[in-house]
């Protein structure tokens, strides 16, 4: 069996994982953000999905330089992330889902 390379970013993170950082912090959406850097079969999916990688101290670490980067506080960073988590609430209101 072939060996499988995954490339890795330095701060640990996957391609995928970078892409769900970048598409997160563009979309305010953790839900699009899985959809559009995994191959998930349903919104739901991709919301209990997005849980998970919010989770990830890896992520978290990730997002928080990346609002470093651009000059924000910790303040907004918190901010950021409430609003995104009302909008999935939001989404999961809409479809249906439990959140």
């Amino acid at each position: 069996m072939p060996k499988v390379l995954h490339l890795v970013t330095p701060l640990g993170l996957t391609p995928k994982e970078t892409g769900f950082v970048k598409d997160l912090l563009i979309t305010k959406s953790a839900s699009d953000a899985i959809e559009r850097n995994y191959n998930v079969k349903s919104r739901e999916n991709a919301w209990s999905m997005a849980k998970e990688m919010l989770r990830k101290p890896k992520i978290k670490d990730a997002l928080r330089r990346a609002f470093e980067k651009a000059g924000l506080t910790e303040d907004s960073f918190a901010e950021y992330i409430k609003d995104g988590i009302v909008k999935a609430k939001d989404e999961a209101k809409f479809t249906g889902s439990d959140y």
